[in-house]
């Protein structure tokens, strides 16, 4: 089934729920209201159209964003991927709509907001590389993330590095 990618913009409904699954995934959820509203030029009001509930789930580093920055009536724009479901029971059915989110933010048509960057707590590694100047700063954490990808350390990586570059301006020379 191809994913139906969207974008919604309403207001936050409900309280920002939050699980831990069996894995230690976080899972945040709310509810979100978006409606349409259309100026009659007959009363010179605006009028309110039909309202579309929408669950939406937020995983992992993102769920754990939504559920310290959103409350209950905060204007929101969400982008993700919509899953339509259908369900029944004994006595009951019906169809939940949810969008699987990617990103998630107060919407500033309507208001201000404060954006705090998130920092993850340092490696001994990334500590001691951070007494370097910037440049040589970002290279080196893009280095200190790809021995993390590779599952080795940095002076393992560093090391490995140096034997390579020592061999190619052997076979140079």
């Amino acid at each position: 089934m191809s994913e139906i990618p969207t974008t919604i913009v309403g207001n936050v409904v409900s309280d920002v729920r939050s699980i831990s699954t069996r894995s230690g995934a976080t899972l945040s959820s709310f509810r979100l209201a978006a409606n349409n509203r259309r100026f009659n030029r007959t009363t010179n009001t605006w009028v309110d159209l039909d309202t579309t509930y929408v669950t939406v789930n937020c995983w992992r580093l993102l769920a754990d964003h939504v559920l310290v920055s959103l409350r209950r009536g905060d204007p929101v724009l969400v982008i993700g991927r919509l899953r339509v479901r259908e369900w029944s029971n004994e006595d009951k059915s019906g169809v939940v709509v949810e969008i699987e989110a990617t990103s998630v933010g107060h919407d500033l048509t309507r208001g201000t907001s404060t954006f705090s960057r998130y920092r993850r707590e340092q490696t001994d590694e990334e500590e001691e590389l951070s007494a370097i100047d910037p440049w040589t700063q970002e290279n080196a954490e893009r280095l200190v993330d790809l021995a993390a990808a590779a599952g080795v350390s940095v002076a393992a990586m560093d090391g490995e590095l140096f034997d390579a570059s020592a061999d190619i301006e052997r076979k140079s020379a």
